[in-house]
């Protein structure tokens, strides 16, 4: 098994999540708890979203359906576990994609966080969010303001605790999602 850190949670995976930072509860200040990552062999349990649909979701505060057709289907519980169930003949860097990024966003929903697509740095002591629509800049805002001695919250998924003192942003995976371009440009 697999143990990671993100989002200010140890997550246990038997599935390999390379952009995650691995770790345990001592490495890190802000674990708010434990999720579980099961992936399931049997194949029998993967069922294609309906008609010509690529993909079907339900989502709620207990638990969620996410079906990507070819893919996988995950069942999110409270917050707590995801089961994935593979389809026959499946793309494991797409598992770990859609884990890392979707998946994770709803349970991260689940555990009453507000959840934001934004890329988050630290100025000083602050955090400072750039939200917009998909392809606005917000990684490469980020990525040029950590290339300026700035430090990365997180890219993409932003969890938001509200109900510390003040609005708390948790780390996510360790790593701005950017163009090979625009990467070239900031010297990474």
């Amino acid at each position: 098994m697999f143990k990671y850190i993100a989002y200010g949670l140890l997550i246990q995976s038997d599935i390999s999540l390379p952009f995650l930072s691995a770790g345990d509860y001592n490495e890190y200040n802000h674990v708010s708890g434990n999720i579980t990552i099961r992936l399931h062999a049997d194949s029998a349990l993967y069922v294609h979203p309906p008609h010509e649909m690529r993909s079907q979701w339900r989502i709620t505060r207990e638990k969620a359906e996410l079906v990507i057709r070819d893919i996988a289907a995950f069942h999110i519980q409270q917050g707590r576990q995801i089961d994935v169930h593979a389809a026959p003949s499946f793309d494991e860097k797409m598992i770990q994609l859609l884990l890392i990024n979707s998946v994770l966003a709803i349970l991260l929903f689940q555990r009453k966080m507000l959840v934001l697509h934004t890329s988050v740095i630290r100025i000083g002591d602050m955090a400072v969010a750039f939200m917009g629509t998909s392809g606005a800049g917000k990684s490469l805002m980020a990525g040029t303001l950590c290339a300026r001695g700035n430090s990365l919250i997180t890219d993409d998924i932003a969890p938001v605790e509200l109900s510390a003192s003040s609005p708390f942003v948790h780390s996510g995976y360790p790593m701005v999602k950017m163009k090979r371009a625009d990467s070239a440009m900031l010297g990474f």
